[in-house]
């Protein structure tokens, strides 16, 4: 399988999900996870002009990244503004810069009111001053999906362009996550064949709940590199998750990643922390019922010969199985908490009644945990 990059923007893109807002050391932090311990390839971690501590927080991510080796690994928006963003930037360290341009007619022009080829010669020169300057610039094609998908002609004669500048990557947009698996196979796979030594890399969002199968589209139709946030920490729904997307194309047998497996979940809770937004308990991978079973059945079929087992097994990512208790538990079940509580002596007239209890108390919305179910070994005791 080849090797894909993964680029993460939690500290620019996840940013964006209301309420969240990162402080420089929670930002430095989160910056020496995901590239010493997580291994992905790249980090965004700002955007250039705007207000708070970001600059403050560039500069020491820098000063760190520059001592550890990775100041060729961090990246930080950019924009076609006549220099203002180099101007922002100067002095905080940060030599590579991802410019934002109109990846769609309509946004070229009535956002910018400017005509396609006004927009193309901002976009020179803005990437010829950055060069000048010494950094090293790659693109975004903000709203590339419908672009594509409405004017054609408009997104190929961009990458006409930049295919004649020194532009390190282009990043394909589906900035509102409104492309289908299917589409984005199609588009993709037009761009890289239009431009074969371009590097193209995805950016996607979740509107739809896609984001993870269009990236795997996205990769198997030639994308070169992912783009991806900490529990899918992004604007409106999201973007697309770091975890979901590296298990899902390693166990698909799609294309292989840098990053450590068993890392993800203390990377999570590390975002989880600083975020203060929960991830979802049935969350893929990182959530805290991702490994829980609730069904005696499954309890049943599991020590019978772990007939509920996939490829995606808890100790890939240092957890393990979990069986809760609840109207749906069985004998097996039950056994297996007793066990853990050194109470296998039980009778089993003593353990129907035990079990009786946790049904009735599982009906009424109550949660069974240890301490629940110690008291209710004494009971039987008693």
């Amino acid at each position: 399988m080849r090797n894909i990059q993964i680029m993460d923007t939690t500290l620019r893109d996840g940013e964006q999900t209301r309420g969240v807002s990162f402080l420089p050391e929670e930002k430095l932090h989160i910056a020496q996870n995901l590239l010493m311990k997580c291994g992905v390839d790249r980090i965004e971690i700002a955007s250039c002009k705007v207000g708070g501590k970001d600059q403050e927080a560039i500069r020491l991510i820098m000063d760190w990244a520059e001592g550890a080796g990775y100041a060729d690994h961090v990246e930080v928006l950019s924009f076609v503004d006549k220099g203002e963003s180099i101007a922002w930037l100067k002095n905080t360290g940060c030599k590579r810069l991802n410019l934002l341009t109109k990846g769609s007619r309509q946004h070229c022009e009535i956002q910018l009111g400017k005509t396609p080829v006004e927009h193309y010669e901002d976009i020179i020169s803005a990437c010829e001053l950055a060069r000048r300057e010494g950094y090293i610039s790659s693109v975004y094609l903000e709203d590339w999906s419908r672009g594509i998908e409405t004017d054609k002609s408009y997104v190929m004669e961009m990458l006409a362009v930049l295919s004649d500048l020194n532009i390190e990557r282009v990043y394909l947009c589906d900035t509102l996550g409104v492309l289908s698996p299917r589409k984005v196979t199609s588009y993709v796979a037009e761009c890289c064949e239009a431009f074969p030594d371009m590097t193209f890399e995805y950016h996607g969002h979740n509107d739809y709940g896609l984001a993870t199968a269009n990236a795997m589209a996205a990769v198997e139709a030639g994308a070169q590199g992912l783009h991806v946030t900490v529990n899918g920490l992004g604007e409106r729904t999201g973007n697309a998750s770091l975890a979901e997307i590296v298990v899902a194309l390693r166990d698909f047998e799609i294309a292989e990643t840098r990053v450590n497996e068993k890392s993800l979940l203390a990377t999570s809770r590390l975002a989880e922390t600083y975020s203060q937004k929960q991830v979802a308990e049935n969350a893929p991978i990182i959530g805290r019922n991702a490994f829980t079973h609730m069904a005696g059945v499954h309890m049943d079929g599991q020590a019978k010969g772990g007939l509920y087992e996939s490829r995606l097994a808890p100790e890939r990512f240092g957890r393990s199985w979990e069986y809760g208790l609840s109207k749906l538990s069985g004998k097996k079940t039950l056994e297996n908490h007793l066990k853990s509580l050194d109470s296998v002596d039980l009778s089993v007239e003593e353990q129907k009644k035990i079990l009786q209890k946790i049904h009735n108390m599982s009906a009424q919305k109550i949660e069974i945990d240890q301490a629940v179910l110690a008291d209710l070994v004494k009971e039987a005791k008693q």
